[in-house]
């Protein structure tokens, strides 16, 4: 129980930051809907809770697959609760691709490049730097969602097909990450090979569960690779139903019936 208490620490940037983000939410975005601000507090805080928590803890000392799901979580779930929070806004049609693609640019680059061993390190053994990394992924999973959710419907992206496409590149990309973490050497992140076993658990995961080194790393990558896929697959879903369900769909799908009801009537 000592040990479990003691796993648990107080993340004082990611706090801060978050501070500033609710403060500038009620001031200048102003929502008025429950759900919308429910939906930015749950991403704030599952945030915090990824760098204060005991999950913390075991990704920086014990294992890189715990590090892959708070990975995942950063940059893709928190984002997309915090940018769907946003309420409608006016604004006039986006001018050409440039936007998305570099939207789509910082989210991809900003998921991968803490993977970098000498970058990964070093958030590894400084919890500010972590908490960095983890405002890093935040801020970049924003920038990715923003295309397809942002409050200004007419500066979106189709959802088919360019939603669509949008996402499978991002998948792919992820799916790279994961593919290449899998088989990084074993010997790339140094605090995982000495580990300084802080909570005695160290005997524990590689004798009793037998978590090896090369299964962590190998569990690690697929799970980048599952998680992320499972996301981006579920939001193509979400997309694709609401293109189904828009009225140009159903104005296109009506427009035969109506032509056929004519011709029949002006037979008869």
């Amino acid at each position: 129980m000592d040990a479990f208490l003691s796993a648990w620490r107080c993340p004082v940037l990611l706090l801060a930051a978050s501070a500033a983000a609710l403060i500038y939410y009620f001031v200048f975005v102003r929502p008025l809907s429950p759900g919308r601000i429910a939906s930015f507090t749950a991403g704030l805080a599952l945030l915090i809770f990824l760098a204060a928590s005991p999950l913390d803890r075991l990704a920086r000392e014990y294992l890189l697959s715990a590090e892959a799901l708070i990975h995942v979580a950063a940059a893709l779930v928190t984002p997309l609760f915090l940018v769907v929070a946003f309420p409608p806004a006016d604004g006039t049609p986006a001018k050409g691709p440039a936007l998305p693609v570099l939207c789509w640019l910082a989210g991809s680059i900003s998921f991968s490049v803490w993977y970098l061993p000498a970058l990964l390190d070093s958030a590894l053994r400084t919890p500010w730097l972590w908490d960095l990394m983890l405002l890093t992924l935040a801020g970049g999973g924003v920038a990715l969602w923003w295309p397809l959710f942002g409050p200004v419907r007419a500066r979106r992206i189709k959802p088919v097909p360019a939603g669509i496409w949008y996402l499978f590149a991002a998948m792919i990309w992820c799916s790279f990450v994961g593919m290449i973490l899998a088989f990084t050497g074993l010997d790339r992140y140094q605090p995982y090979v000495r580990s300084t076993d802080t909570l005695n658990i160290l005997s524990f995961i590689r004798n009793d569960l037998e978590l090896t080194r090369s299964a962590d790393q190998e569990t690690g990558g697929m799970l980048v690779w599952l998680c992320t896929m499972l996301v981006f697959l579920n939001t193509i879903m979400v997309l694709f139903y609401k293109w189904y369900k828009s009225p140009e769909v159903r104005n296109e799908f009506a427009a035969p019936s109506g032509e056929i009801k004519k011709a029949r009537e002006d037979q008869a």
